[in-house]
């Protein structure tokens, strides 16, 4: 917890000034701006956001790119399933749904959360962006544990942070932000492991899998993988490992 010594960023200046909070909000708090005015910024949307979900970061909008960018390659005889696994506030899931009724595209889309304080907010920000009509099936589960649908697109953020790592994170992140969307386990591919293994049976044959990685999950931090997924790893416009674009190994029988 910080003093009144905080000295605000202009970001968070402006961010402040934006929805009408005062500074002195700060001056005792090492919170994220986010936190104080409820508010955050994603893909041109404004999300609200509390300490039950983390802040959607500028870097996660070359995820919901991708994701839009393969939805329009994907073939119009039928409608595209998607879903966001772990979607917390709903920013990939409603980002993504707002970029393809803008371009007029059919899809299906369905989004998960295991805590259903962060699913009601997911829910809440699913109407105030895209309406009462937004048509995300939004679903109360671990994961794909409770879905049955086959999906050709899978979008997850899921928490991929080594657990060591958790404490060296800044204040405003790991005083605030929740761990269990933060810390993926001992080398931060926990969940990424329990997805894969449950997209097995739920991935189309010509389906892909587009996620948020750690900087550390370069390609040979996949090998126990290559078995059942093709796995490509991209940057993001730093330069650092960001992404992963993960389908199906055709010479590998699905089980």
């Amino acid at each position: 917890m910080q003093t009144n010594s905080r000295k605000l960023t202009p970001y968070e200046e402006t961010q402040l000034a934006r929805y009408g909070t005062s500074s002195t909000d700060l001056s005792a708090t090492s919170a994220p701006v986010e936190y104080i005015t409820g508010k955050a910024e994603f893909c041109n949307h404004i999300f609200e956001v509390g300490p039950e979900v983390l802040i959607p970061r500028i870097e996660t909008e070359e995820l919901v790119a991708s994701a839009v960018t393969w939805v329009e390659s994907f073939s119009r005889s039928t409608i595209p399933q998607i879903v966001d696994v772990g979607t917390g506030s709903g920013a990939l899931a409603i980002s993504i749904a707002a970029f393809l009724n803008k371009k007029s595209i059919n899809y299906h889309m369905t989004a998960t959360e295991v805590s259903e304080s962060a699913l009601n907010r997911a829910v809440k920000n699913a109407t105030n962006i895209l309406g009462d009509q937004h048509g995300i099936d939004f679903i109360h589960t671990s994961l794909l544990e409770k879905v049955h649908t086959q999906f050709d697109c899978i979008v997850a953020n899921l928490p991929y942070i080594p657990s060591e790592r958790i404490a060296y994170l800044d204040e405003s992140v790991k005083d605030h932000e929740p761990h269990v969307a933060l810390d993926g386990g001992p080398d931060g591919l926990t969940l990424i492991r329990e997805l894969l293994i449950q997209a097995k049976k739920l991935l189309s044959p010509n389906g892909i899998i587009l996620m948020e990685v750690d900087h550390t999950h370069t390609l040979e931090a996949w090998q126990e993988f290559f078995d059942d997924w093709e796995v490509t790893i991209t940057h993001d416009s730093l330069q650092n490992t960001r992404f992963a674009q993960i389908t199906h190994n055709h010479n590998s029988p699905i089980k």
